[in-house]
């Protein structure tokens, strides 16, 4: 699958706290850190707009 680039801004204390995540071996980089965070959010989203908090389809 091909990937999509793109750059974003985040706060000091989000990079430092995402780059300590990595470094204690929890994602591979920090490409994965906001893939991951970035899923979470949609599959929450998804389970709100279905009215079925159990039911996530992401």
């Amino acid at each position: 699958m091909p990937t999509k680039k793109f750059s974003i801004s985040i706060s000091p204390e989000t990079y430092k706290a995402a780059e300590d995540a990595v470094a204690a071996g929890e994602f591979r980089n920090m490409s994965h850190v906001f893939e991951e965070g970035a899923k979470m959010v949609l599959k929450k989203r998804l389970s709100e707009e279905s009215g079925n908090p159990c039911e996530v389809t992401a």
